[in-house]
Formats: structure tokens, C-alpha cells, sequence
């Protein structure tokens, strides 16, 4: 957990991934009226920004490979 504290403190592109992720439950499930951005299409943006930023992928999995194929769905 420390090394991601530390990545997210070094890094604006990790800071910028964190915070969207922490947005994404103010977003709506489903489309509603007057808003059309549902939390699917927020975390889309998410994976998009991330597949843009090469290094940024590589830190986080290099360092959490472990934490991250121990989850179980």
C-alpha cells in the first residue's frame, strides 16, 4: 500500500487517476435527463487515459501485480 501512497504522491498522472476513480460513484448508473454520462462511460475514461499513459500502467502493475491477482471477483 505504501508504494501506491508514494506513486500517487510523485505522480500527476496517478494523482489524476485517483481522483477520477474517487468520482466515479457520484455518476449516475444509468443515464438520467439531464445528464447523459453514466458511470460506465466515466470508467471507459479512466482506462482510456491510463492506456494513454504507458508508464503510468507499467508502475502500477509492476508494483502491484501481487495485490492485484490476489482479488477475487
Amino acid at each position: 500500500m505504501n508504494s501506491l501512497f508514494q506513486l500517487f504522491q510523485r505522480s500527476v498522472e496517478a494523482a489524476i487517476v485517483l481522483r477520477m476513480v474517487l468520482a466515479l460513484p457520484h455518476l449516475p448508473v444509468e443515464s438520467q435527463i439531464n445528464c447523459n454520462f453514466t458511470m460506465l462511460d466515466g470508467f471507459q475514461i479512466i482506462v482510456d487515459y491510463v492506456n494513454q499513459q504507458p508508464c503510468l500502467w507499467d508502475r502500477i502493475l509492476k508494483n502491484n501485480i501481487n495485490r492485484l491477482l490476489s482479488y477475487k471477483l
